[in-house]
């Protein structure tokens, strides 16, 4: 059978396989030609296929395209004025854009380009409308709007890079503890739980400050705020040079732990700068700068036994003094976007918990970007102790996961958007559970081998970045509105889980004397997150708010 088709004006959108609804709804007035052929409009109506109506009231193809046909060369053009000029649906898309460039945002974010392979620039704003399933007067209304605004965001190259910069220093400085904490322990003698507190620390600060500073951001903008937690964060973290005992290096770490509030700051700035099409290219790009944990793993026990004969002391400052430099690079390069969005009230932010799924979004998070944190830290140790590796080797070792992790991130948005956020978690949770099990049986059975180890952790460290990316494609699906808010927290929990999983890991092998029991209970934590995955309110997202 035919497709329904209208040559006139470009509107060639029409087929067989839409539904009542969908006419109607785009082009209004072929109400009164369904209603002359008999069809009287009911709610169910709008379900049903073009087809249908062709079968069911002998109405043939043909007969119905010359109606909608001559319909739509009677419709007047929709129109709206701007700054005096009359623009209306007749305008092709070359004209709009050559007028107006900015309005290109606006088909950006009605993913335009991606709406068939047609060359769009002689097309009117009319067929473009019924492309992206508005209607004419509705994208007008939007492109006005976009050329009143004194400022509509198309991207900032610049700002995305220095923010991802400083995202990757201050991110090698917040798990800096992790691969040092193999030579503070010997020089110690620490337990493993008390090294694992250690370890921890610097996370908590950097997971429990993320919602109130990105409310910051929120006020002041990103500038300052960046700025002025790179500068306080280094003076911190340097003050470790003169730290003699445990517990002034526990308050130092707390506090130095700031600088992992770095993600929600750079997120709420560059978000600003760029459209709904393009923010989450964005957002990957900025995440890459997770690949700063590789700076920590690989070069701090390096730096501490051949710079400093095994002193740990003076490589805080050596970490430090990147992110002070960045403070000023930052604040003197990095503009704010010219519209800064209103600040929200620490009310609105947490009424969110009322929702249940916010919690199995936490979750969810808590599985891959809580136990990349806490296999960021805790790899360099764990290769010291059971391999009797050097500090130096450890660090390489879990260098290899950390980059795996932080490169491949954006993939997992990708996939999300292929084959969707859902399916990728499924493959994520399963591939992750089969490592923790292996991991498990691995150190319940007295296995060594460091080739198959490694192999495992890098398997996990791929997927706990795929699913990062896979789990924030979740959140604008259930809560459009309020993404910040719930990105916020969700991205807070993930931290926290950070926080506290490496001292579960380091308390089980305190108690048991192998890492097999704190694996354990990480594998049963996955496969919690696998079940929630096949909940019917999980498969099939649904506008919460």
């Amino acid at each position: 059978m035919a497709a329904l088709t209208d040559a006139t004006k470009g509107l060639k959108r029409i087929s067989e396989g839409m539904t009542y609804g969908e006419v109607v709804t785009m082009f209004p007035i072929t109400r009164a030609a369904f209603e002359r052929s008999g069809i009287v409009e009911k709610e169910n109506l709008f379900y049903v296929p073009l087809s249908c109506f062709v079968d069911a009231y002998g109405i043939s193809i043909d007969e119905l395209n010359e109606v909608v046909t001559k319909i739509e060369e009677k419709r007047p053009a929709c129109t709206v004025t701007v700054d005096g000029k009359v623009l209306n649906d007749q305008m092709t898309f070359r004209q709009i854009l050559k007028a107006y460039p900015r309005v290109k945002g606006i088909f950006e974010t009605y993913d335009i380009y991606k709406t068939g392979k047609r060359n769009w620039q002689n097309e009117t704003l009319a067929s473009v409308a019924v492309a992206v399933k508005i209607t004419p007067k509705k994208l007008l209304s939007n492109i006005a709007s976009c050329i009143k605004a004194p400022f509509f965001p198309l991207g900032n190259a610049l700002v995305l890079t220095i923010a991802s910069l400083a995202f990757g220093l201050t991110f090698s400085m917040w798990i800096l503890m992790g691969p040092l904490s193999s030579i503070i322990k010997t020089q110690w003698n620490l337990s493993y739980t008390a090294n694992s507190v250690l370890i921890a620390l610097p996370i908590l600060m950097g997971s429990v400050m993320r919602v109130p500073m990105s409310m910051l951001t929120e006020k002041y903008g990103g500038r300052i705020v960046m700025s002025c937690l790179l500068l306080g964060s280094s003076l911190i973290a340097a003050s470790a040079y003169f730290v003699q005992n445990y517990a002034l290096l526990l308050v130092v770490g707390f506090f130095y732990g700031m600088c992992g509030t770095s993600f929600a700051v750079g997120i709420a700035q560059v978000t600003r700068w760029y459209p709904a099409r393009k923010q989450g290219l964005a957002l990957a790009i900025f995440g890459t700068g997770n690949v700063g944990t590789v700076l920590a793993a690989l070069f701090a026990a390096k730096i501490t036994k051949s710079w400093f004969g095994g002193d740990w002391h003076p490589t805080f400052p050596v970490y430090a003094l990147p992110l002070f430099i960045m403070s000023f690079v930052y604040f003197f390069t990095v503009r704010n976007a010219p519209v800064p969005m209103a600040a929200k009230k620490i009310g609105d932010q947490l009424k969110v918990f009322k929702y249940g799924m916010v919690w199995i979004l936490c979750l969810l998070y808590v599985v891959t970007f809580g136990y990349f944190v806490t296999f960021s830290l805790y790899l360099a140790p764990f290769y010291k102790f059971s391999f009797e590796l050097t500090p130096v080797a450890a660090g390489y070792m879990a260098a290899i996961f950390c980059f795996i992790a932080s490169v491949f991130r954006p993939l997992g948005g990708w996939t999300s958007d292929k084959f969707g956020a859902v399916y990728t978690l499924y493959v994520v949770y399963i591939v992750i559970g089969i490592c923790l099990v292996t991991s498990t049986v691995f150190n319940f059975t007295g296995y060594k081998s460091i080739a198959p180890t490694t192999i495992v952790f890098a398997c996990m460290g791929f997927f706990f970045g795929v699913g990062s990316g896979a789990v924030f494609k979740l959140i604008p699906q259930f809560f459009p509105i309020k993404t910040g808010a719930v990105g916020g927290i969700v991205g807070c929990m993930g931290g926290l889980g950070g926080y506290f999983l490496p001292m579960i890991l380091g308390g089980m092998k305190d108690a048991i004397g192998h890492d097999g029991g704190g694996f354990g209970i990480l594998t049963a934590i996955t496969f919690v997150c696998l079940a929630l995955c096949f909940k019917k309110s999980v498969r099939q997202p649904v506008c919460i708010e």
